[in-house]
């Protein structure tokens, strides 16, 4: 999956009182970093585009919770437990219904159920590109540029420092910085909720 950078390189340096281009790289791939992380801590996909998921289906009511929303379309929803999804039929688009702000795809009566027995075809995601998350997401955007400009800030002696001492030497290990708490509650309504 594409990864969505989500925030400015242009934002990150006016809050930096940076002016020249010396810190460019590593203020680019701290934002990459940063965004990966709030991806992973937001458990969902943002990056607008299509995308061919499997899940896993422990009801036979559902329901399931995309990994990208809002939900542009739905191509196709596919549920077997024989994994063989060339040959399976599409469900018919009135037997399910999306929830396009949540990503949660209700079904209107029983499928298979079993481990990656459904599979859907369709477009979702936030936006394509830093810009757009600015205008439309400026929370999101502002909790990524917090988080960069500590991490910059940081990049020195990022987290705790811990030491193994063994016979005839040591070893030491550094942790990444965590996600900050007011980062993490910028994010709060951004993280994505399974159900079932």
């Amino acid at each position: 999956m594409t990864l969505l950078s989500l925030c400015e390189l242009a934002s990150v340096k006016q809050r930096l009182n940076i002016d020249d281009t010396s810190r460019d790289t590593i203020l680019g791939e701290l934002i990459v970093s940063v965004s990966r992380s709030i991806e992973q801590w937001c458990n969902r996909d943002f990056y607008l585009e299509e995308r061919t998921q499997e899940y896993s289906t422990a009801s036979s009511t559902g329901p399931i919770t995309l990994r990208a929303y809002p939900v542009a379309s739905i191509s196709s929803v596919k549920n077997t437990t024989s994994w063989d999804w060339a040959n399976a039929t599409a469900l018919e688009s009135d037997a399910y219904r999306a929830s396009s702000d949540s990503g949660v795809l209700y079904f209107k009566g029983a499928i298979a159920r079993g481990p990656l027995s459904l599979q859907v075809v369709y477009t979702g995601g936030l936006a394509t590109n830093a810009a757009d998350v600015a205008s439309t997401y400026p929370d999101l955007a502002a909790a990524a540029e917090m988080q960069v400009v500590e991490e910059f800030q940081r990049r020195d002696s990022q987290g705790a420092v811990t030491y193994t001492l063994s016979e005839g030497g040591g070893a030491g290990q550094q942790q990444a910085l965590k996600l900050l708490p007011s980062v993490r509650e910028k994010l709060a309504p951004y993280k994505r909720r399974t159900l079932g």
